[in-house]
């Protein structure tokens, strides 16, 4: 090294001090030079950070890496061997070596990067193992069930009751038996199917609805169980077990009110089977059939057109998206316009196994139930003076315009709620919500809450923020006496008035949708207290 304070010492030999490496006298010169060169002195802090990271890496890598499957135990041996064979150089020497290439080569640097963003993707894989492997053997068991599905009798057991009952391949329609309706809701809650019970393809379904989750795989028997924790929705974990053959012999699934279903396979029938027809031979006369079985629906009912409604619910296609659920006498369609093909196999994904249904996904057209304006930017022209006493009350218009945008954000938002209601409301009235029987009014009922309380929360967000600043523009306060409506139905269509009143109100003064005249603070304020005590009543 040449000593001159003129020169700057060589990457590899700031490395050498940094490892140790320098005689006492060089290391004293190195230590004087760092002391008075910036640029030097950087360059050491580079490498003991690259070192530092280096081992950093090394160490959370190897906790993170899972052990490999008992097969390959004994390639460690290989490895060994392999190494005493070469007479490589120790691990260190050969890792201080790549560092001294790397800083005497700085055209190394890429590959170099390229290397550690490698190793930090195959230790997240590695990470994700279970994940991954969780997935594979879920779709390779859906793959082969149609080839090996075949009736049999599957025991579904809760805290308060169990019961057998023969599940057929998707072939043949559930049959319903007396007494199903309340467990039929826990599935319904649970979003599992309700037909195909124990089956991969039902857990999968499942499996991939979840936005967040974690599996672990565990060898069970001769076949696998994998179990799986859900960080949202009705189910807080459920597990499923495959036989060798992958095919389903067990499911669990635990919900988060403490509910907890059992579903296994019987080998023998038992007392409470639900009845339904054996195929028969085309070369036996058919015998009479002593035991009466239930009828098949020769078309779909509302219970069948609400599950398509609640599926849609579940991945929020009833929130504004160009989506309708019809239901005649022969299918529940499901109709969308100008729907994104990602989109389109999301919501055939959801509404699989739902006896009746049929799509429809033209480009253009017209839907019979209306949905929610989408707000868009607005052109504004000249500040009405009312806009003008606002912006000076809010402290200039950049804080009006962002107060305008976050108010109007919640209006759309409680916008969405209420189409939503309303036209849940014309899909099942009165009458038509009385023949869904226990089951399905509480699915209606759960449907309906979610969007009254999403809806409430926008509509306080509005008035929270609205108030103050349109009693500051001189409304005054309304005490307002609001009756309760009939019922559900009823007061759906009210607060759609009311709030779509509020709506265009809000257009005028914040996002320059026509004239804002004199009057238009105290009649926002009522229109607000008005929709207040309406959420209220609907409650």
């Amino acid at each position: 090294m040449n000593r001159h304070d003129s020169v700057h010492p060589e990457a590899g030999e700031i490395l050498r001090y940094a490892d140790g490496e320098l005689s006492t006298k060089e290391a004293a010169e190195m230590r004087a030079h760092l002391e008075a060169c910036w640029q030097c002195r950087a360059a050491h802090s580079d490498v003991q950070k690259s070192i530092g990271e280096y081992v950093r890496y090394r160490e959370v890598s190897a906790g993170l890496l899972p052990a490999p499957p008992r097969p390959w135990f004994d390639i460690y041996r290989q490895f060994d061997l392999a190494g005493a064979a070469l007479a490589q150089p120790s691990a260190a020497a050969r890792l201080f070596g790549s560092i001294r290439a790397f800083f005497t080569s700085p055209a190394r640097l890429a590959p170099v990067a390229l290397a550690l963003v490698a190793g930090f993707v195959v230790t997240d894989t590695f990470r994700n193992t279970p994940s991954v492997k969780a997935a594979e053997l879920l779709r390779r068991a859906s793959a082969v069930e149609p080839k090996i599905a075949k009736p049999r009798h599957v025991k579904i057991r809760t805290a308060k009751r169990e019961f057998t009952r023969l599940v057929a391949p998707r072939a043949v329609p559930a049959v319903a038996f007396s007494g199903d309706g309340e467990m039929r809701a826990l599935f319904v809650q649970a979003n599992y199917s309700w037909d195909e019970p124990l089956s991969a393809r039902s857990y999968q379904n499942w499996h991939d609805s979840l936005a967040s989750k974690s599996d672990s795989v565990a060898e069970f028997g001769s076949g696998f169980e994998i179990r799986t924790t859900a960080d949202t929705g009705a189910v807080s974990q459920a597990s499923i077990q495959l036989a060798a053959d992958l095919h389903a012999s067990g499911t669990q699934i635990q919900l988060r009110d403490g509910e907890k279903i059992e579903i296994s396979e019987v080998q023998e029938p038992t007392a409470a089977i639900a009845a339904v027809p054996a195929p028969v031979s085309p070369t036996a006369p058919a015998l009479p059939n002593p035991t009466p079985t239930a009828a098949v629906p020769a078309g779909p009912t509302a219970v069948d057109e609400l599950e398509a409604v609640a599926r849609l619910h579940r991945i929020g296609a009833d929130l504004g998206e160009p989506v309708e659920v019809v239901r005649d006498g022969q299918t529940v369609t499901v109709r969308g316009i100008g729907i994104e093909a990602a989109r389109q196999a999301e919501l055939r994904a959801a509404l699989d196994g739902v006896p009746f249904v049929s799509f429809q996904f033209p480009e253009t057209g017209v839907l019979s139930v209306g949905t929610p304006n989408q707000r868009g930017a607005s052109v504004r022209g000249q500040s009405s003076p009312l806009q003008q006493k606002l912006e000076q009350q809010l402290g200039g218009h950049p804080a009006f315009e962002a107060f305008s945008s976050r108010v109007l954000d919640s209006s759309d938002q409680m916008m969405a709620r209420v189409h939503a209601l309303r036209r849940l409301a014309a899909q099942f009235p009165p009458a038509v919500e009385t023949a869904l029987g226990a089951a399905g009014i509480q699915t209606l009922s759960q449907i309906r809450a979610g969007h009254a309380q999403a809806m409430a929360r926008h509509a306080a967000a509005v008035a929270r923020a609205m108030q103050p600043e349109l009693v500051a523009l001189g409304a005054s306060p309304v005490t307002l006496n609001v009756t309760p409506p009939a019922n559900w139905q009823a007061g759906a269509e009210v607060l759609f008035e009311t709030a779509r009143g509020t709506e265009r109100m809000l257009g005028s003064l914040l996002g320059g949708a026509g004239a804002a005249s004199a009057d238009l603070p105290a009649d926002l304020l009522t229109n607000l207290t008005q929709l207040q005590g309406l959420v209220q009543a609907y409650h």
